[in-house]
């Protein structure tokens, strides 16, 4: 009888299967909102330049779908969708480009963007470091929004 065969078989398929599943992941940004994703962001539109030459410096910029007009550093930057600028941000093309994660700042982006974007049903992630310790902690939590926490610390 090949019973225990097939037992382990079904045990391994499950535990890969299962261990292949991402963790949902919750972090609260500096609005001191819960914001979860179901999922590493792998289509992230950053709607600040110093956001986007984080998720660069961090090993994240192939995640990066869309940026601002303003957002030239790294020069990888520049060949990223532009969705307009930090207060004048195109909805439409955000949401055409299918982002599973919107990083904004409370500094240049404007508050009927943020709920228009929140309306919508897109995650969206508020970072406003005030001070080194600010930056350090912006850095950690897009290394944990991406899966890139090791480069990020």
């Amino acid at each position: 009888m090949r019973c225990p065969a097939l037992f382990t078989a079904l045990a391994v398929l499950l535990t890969s299967s299962a261990a292949s599943t991402p963790p949902q992941i919750t972090l609260t940004d500096d609005l001191q909102r819960q914001v979860t994703l179901p999922r590493l962001a792998s289509r992230i539109v950053s709607l600040a330049p110093s956001i986007t030459e984080s998720l660069f410096a961090i090993g994240a910029g192939d995640q990066v779908v869309g940026v601002t007009d303003y957002c030239n550093y790294p020069p990888e930057a520049r060949s990223l969708r532009r969705v307009g600028g930090m207060i004048n941000p195109s909805i439409e093309t955000i949401v055409g480009l299918s982002p599973d994660l919107i990083v904004l700042s409370m500094e240049g982006n404007q508050r009927q963007d943020f709920a228009t974007l929140t309306h919508l049903g897109i995650p969206v992630f508020v970072c406003n470091p005030r001070n080194l310790d600010g930056i350090n902690r912006s850095l950690r939590q897009l290394g944990s929004l991406t899966g890139r926490l090791r480069e990020a610390t």
